[in-house]
């Protein structure tokens, strides 16, 4: 019982690690977009979440390459 605890806190403190080293290049914007992703998730999209999702730009800005021009 105390091995499976003691495996337990290692994997939380690993991804802790892990999210807490990506900084900005994280795939989700903050923890309400994450928690929005693996569980909120609905189809339709609600407008509240719509108008959430683009308030807080989760999807982004367009990245546009050096020499790239922007459409």
């Amino acid at each position: 019982m105390i091995k499976k605890i003691i495996f337990a806190l290692m994997i939380v403190v690993f991804l802790a690690g892990c999210g807490a080293s990506s900084g900005k290049d994280s795939v989700y914007l903050d923890w309400g977009h994450m928690a929005y992703s693996w569980w909120g998730y609905k189809t339709p999209v609600e407008d509240e979440t719509l108008k959430r999702s683009q308030a807080d730009e989760w999807w982004g800005k367009k990245v546009v390459a050096p020499g790239e021009i922007e459409e």
